[in-house]
């Protein structure tokens, strides 16, 4: 119906986490890229896979800052959305809301 508004809000909430998940994945890459280039076992080959990641350096830190943005708002329209059903209910059931604490991302 086109007056109703539906929210699955725990895909909301999930995509933040899973957001917050690659934005930890982004934070490793150097790590992992050191890790790799270790083990390619060729001088020229393990330079150039260092060179590559961390010329990224700048680039990742850019994605990385906007994939957290985009997990922090994505979890707190989710968590907002929860919030305000949770408010209404207890208008329509005539309680006076209680306030939500929430858990720690």
């Amino acid at each position: 119906m086109a007056d109703q508004l539906r929210i699955d809000t725990g895909v909301l909430l999930d995509a933040g986490r899973a957001l917050r998940v690659v934005a930890e994945e982004f934070a490793a890459a150097n790590d992992r890229s050191d890790e790799v280039a270790a083990a390619v076992g060729h001088h020229a080959l393990a330079g150039a896979v260092r060179a590559f990641a961390h010329d990224w350096d700048h680039r990742r830190g850019k994605m990385l800052e906007e994939i957290a943005e985009l997990a922090e708002a994505t979890r707190g329209v989710g968590q907002g959305f929860e919030d305000l059903d949770r408010q209404l209910g207890a208008a329509v059931r005539g309680e006076r809301p209680q306030p939500h604490i929430r858990p720690a991302p």
